[in-house]
């Protein structure tokens, strides 16, 4: 701002019009400024190391980012599969990529890079090319095979050496079962090997027009290839219509070459530094959509069309290895020292691989028993009520909404044992409706649904054990290769029936006998075919006079009177409760043998002694 009032003033500026022009000139540029230095770039951490010597990746951050970053759904990713090999310096995970200088267009999501992942949050500027790091990894044999495919006559003339030509790789692989009939990966390829900086060591493409073996450029791969497939013989997938110096048009492999403000540059988008600031990462360009492509649907960020996806047909549900891999490529020139400097990153956004448009996994997130310490058992609803006493919650979450318009998408699921008229299964996410069949349909928004199991019409005492399947993945429901459900649920069906005694004699008590102030047990659980206590749901609680905790079957009582009466309340933990009681009569007198005597005549008497056998 001081610089514009000193060229005011030389220029003699004296109108008020003039100044107004120039004051607000000058705090549009100091907004800029600030608004530059205070920016939030893209941010990265790299992938921790297993702290040994030569550090590698900690393999459980590995399996971590695989499965929670980069897989979107729609599939299954082999755990123990999942390795990742080369520096761990060179894989990372980014965040801040939605900010407007990143250029990504995705918040969050991982990178491989063929060196310093510093360019990440460097801002793009003036003062250089990227960071030169040199791990001193080896290549990758799928890459270099690819090269291997690609630079023999009659394409070019020379065929390039692995050891000499190539290093810094990286590569994440694991083994993949689409549930559809696509994979596909969506991926964005930046590069500091792109001319908006100072000239580059691997590779001087200002105004390139041809492409020969000696400016060769770092390389990626994707690759999706049968399970056992070696690695030499694994083809790419990011290739991209090229025509050679030969004149031989040919698919090639996506790099800063085959892809530029020349070649393909529908493709293309350059990052050369703006005024006064940097913008995003330091790469100089990267890859994108034509920003002729289609306007994003409503609350989709138009920046995110600038990415391409791989598509790759398959059979649904086989199982296939995903390999990506990035790595530096030097030609040895005469008199220059080997080395791979100049670096360049594939990102992938959170979620990048896809393995069904229209077929979502689904996980069952909750299994949730109604009844606490009831777990297993499925219990009716007490007399009267609709409820059971004991019902068991399941909770499916879908990896994505199924999408279109008219689109239902199925979960089925069996109960064996012949139990499926004695257990009703309702939707409770919609209209607590009681599925006639066997299946759980989603809408086209839905992702979440819980459905609700409840015992009904059982018959007295009745228990019975089955089981609740359902596939654990669409891999188990209408699979080409065939195969059972895999999720299982035991159950155990209960009757819930009111708590009755049955007593002989009538009116409908137990009857014991006792002498006067003799002690006793008394009891009312009889079992097996001399119970007296029918109903309810084991375990049965009584409740006797001296309110014993925990209750306890047997009570132990002294005798007061003749008859005596003891109460006795049953429940159980669904709720139901019956009373009744005990009585107790005396029990007849035994004596002993009399001792005889004779008497002579009237008026004589005599005294006998008697003693009692019981009491």
């Amino acid at each position: 701002m001081i610089i514009l009032f000193i060229l005011a003033r030389h220029f003699q500026i004296i109108t008020m019009r003039q100044k107004k022009f120039f004051i607000l000139i000058s705090f549009l540029l100091a907004t800029f400024f600030v608004s530059a230095q205070n920016r939030d770039y893209l941010k990265y951490k790299t992938i921790p190391n297993d702290g040994g010597d030569p550090p590698a990746a900690d393999i459980d951050s590995v399996r971590s980012w695989v499965l929670n970053i980069l897989h979107y759904g729609g599939g299954m990713v082999d755990t123990n599969s999942i390795k990742f090999v080369g520096d761990p310096r060179a894989f990372c995970r980014f965040w801040n990529g939605e900010d407007n200088w990143s250029e990504l267009g995705w918040n969050t999501g991982l990178g491989l890079s063929t060196g310093n992942l510093k360019l990440l949050e460097t801002p793009q500027n003036t003062s250089g090319y990227a960071d030169q790091v040199e791990f001193g990894t080896p290549g990758d044999t799928s890459l270099f095979e690819m090269y291997k495919r690609i630079f023999k006559p009659p394409n070019f003339d020379t065929v390039p050496t692995m050891s000499i030509h190539t290093g810094d790789a990286a590569y994440i692989e694991f083994d993949y079962q689409p549930y559809d009939t696509i994979i596909s990966i969506e991926f964005v390829f930046a590069s500091d090997e792109y001319p908006f900086a100072n000239p580059q060591y691997d590779a001087n493409i200002t105004d390139v027009k041809q492409w020969s073996i000696d400016n060769m450029n770092d390389f990626f791969g994707i690759f999706i290839a049968g399970i056992g497939t070696q690695p030499q013989n694994m083809i790419p997938l990011n290739t991209i219509p090229f025509v050679t110096p030969q004149g031989n048009s040919i698919n090639l492999p996506l790099c800063a070459a085959t892809l530029n403000k020349d070649n393909n540059n529908t493709f293309f988008h350059p990052n050369p530094p703006p005024l006064g600031a940097g913008s995003g990462f330091e790469f100089d360009g990267y890859t994108s959509v034509s920003p002729n492509a289609s306007p994003p649907p409503p609350g989709k960020n138009p920046r995110e069309l600038r990415t391409l996806k791989i598509y790759k047909k398959v059979t649904r549900c086989s199982r296939k290895t995903i390999k990506i891999a990035i790595e530096d490529y030097l030609y040895h020139f005469p008199n220059e020292d080997p080395g791979f400097y100049i670096n360049s990153t594939v990102f992938l956004k959170k979620g990048a691989l896809r393995g069904g448009r229209s077929m979502p996994g689904w996980k069952l997130i909750k299994k949730e028993w109604k009844g606490l310490g009831l777990e297993g058992k499925l219990i009716e609803p007490t007399q009267g009520s609709t409820t059971g006493c004991n019902e068991l919650f399941l909770t499916y979450q879908l990896d994505f909404p199924p999408g279109g318009t008219d689109t239902i998408y199925p979960i089925p699921f069996t109960i064996d044992n012949n139990s499926r008229d004695l257990i009703y299964v309702i939707d409770t996410t919609h209209n607590n409706d009681t599925l006639t069949i066997d299946t759980l349909y989603f809408g086209p928004t839905e992702t979440l649904k819980t459905i609700r199991l409840v015992a009904h019409d059982l018959s007295f005492e009745q228990i019975k054990n089955c089981k609740f399947s359902y596939p654990a993945n669409p891999c188990e429901y209408n699979n080409p290769f065939g195969g059972a459900y895999s999720g299982r649920i035991n159950l155990e069906l209960i009757d819930n029936s009111p708590i009755v005694f049955d007593f002989e004699p009538s009116p409908g008590y137990k009857q014991y006998e006792a002498y006067c102030k003799e002690t006793i047990d008394l009891r009312v659980d009889s079992s097996g075919s001399d119970a007296l206590t029918h109903g309810g749901v084991k375990p049965l609680y009584y409740i006797w006079p001296d309110g014993h905790i925990p209750p306890e079957p047997v009570y132990s009582y002294t005798i007061n009177a003749s008859p005596d009466y003891v109460p006795v309340t049953v429940n159980d933990r669904c709720l139901n409760e019956s009373s009744t009681q005990v009585k107790i009569v005396n029990k007849p007198i035994i004596l002993k043998k009399i001792q005889s005597i004779f008497l002579c005549g009237p008026g004589q008497e005599a005294t006998v002694p008697v003693q009692t056998i019981m009491p």
